[in-house]
């Protein structure tokens, strides 16, 4: 009787280590993933997870130092499921949670990539577009709740919002980055382009902890032109859940 029992516990602890095995694998089966950014660019993660306002459902999430202008690039190849960019609205306190741009990538495996806080009108795409890695899904604003330009990134579970759980992931070409890194980007499927509009915003200073105090890029600045498209995303603000800002505490905002 006490060797039968022994014997289960046995058997049930190791089901046990395997279930919480495979939960880890599917939470991290996002694909492997490109930097988002253009070919040969160069710039600092500001902030990585657990830590500061990556808590909660961002706690894998990635701030990365981008200026004003800067063209995100599709990781890995997906279909666009969320997407707004018809705000102007942004500053450093809760009350412009609502008011940040975004577009979500959908990987068809149950994981999405979530871009946080992209200029208004910078993107071509619409909701149910596919892209392949290395197009060009918008440029870095300054949009919601935030205190310095920069990109919060995060490959998250899909649910039914634009906020869902964060689940690790990792770079193909970096690995999973720290902050004060600097990733220069392999993602090189399209030519080079400038990088930058100009903008008076270019000039406002970085939240002591999303940004280094300069930020290097590899690649010339010029004029670019903003998209003038603007497509909004299906669902309203009661599904929405809040930015992530730079150097705050932020969790979901109540519906």
């Amino acid at each position: 009787m006490y060797l039968h029992s022994r014997s289960t516990r046995q058997f049930l602890s190791t089901l046990c280590a395997v279930s919480v095995l495979l939960f880890s694998v599917a939470a991290s089966s996002a694909p492997p993933l490109k930097t988002p950014w253009m070919c040969e660019q160069t710039f600092p993660v500001s902030q990585s997870h657990h830590t500061g306002s990556h808590l909660g459902k961002g706690a894998q999430a990635w701030d990365f130092a981008l200026p004003v202008g800067t063209p995100i690039v599709a990781p890995a190849a997906g279909t666009v499921r969320m997407l707004r960019q018809d705000s102007t609205v942004f500053g450093c306190d809760p009350k412009f949670a609502y008011d940040a741009n975004y577009i979500i990538v959908d990987f068809g495996d149950g994981t999405e990539a979530l871009f946080l806080h992209l200029q208004a009108n910078s993107s071509t795409l619409s909701v149910g577009d596919k892209v392949e890695v290395g197009d060009t899904l918008g440029k870095i604003g300054m949009s919601g709740y935030t205190c310095g330009p920069h990109l919060h990134f995060q490959v998250q579970e899909t649910c039914d919002s634009w906020w869902c759980t964060s689940v690790p992931a990792t770079f193909a070409e970096h690995g999973d980055p720290g902050a004060g890194e600097e990733l220069t980007s392999a993602n090189c499927t399209q030519p080079v382009e400038s990088p930058l509009d100009q903008s008076p915003m270019d000039d406002l200073p970085l939240d002591d902890s999303n940004a280094a105090s300069a930020v290097a890029t590899k690649t010339p600045t010029s004029k670019a032109n903003a998209a003038d498209k603007t497509t909004t995303p299906t669902g309203s603000a009661d599904n929405a859940a809040a930015a992530i800002g730079g150097n705050t505490d932020l969790q979901p905002a109540p519906k």
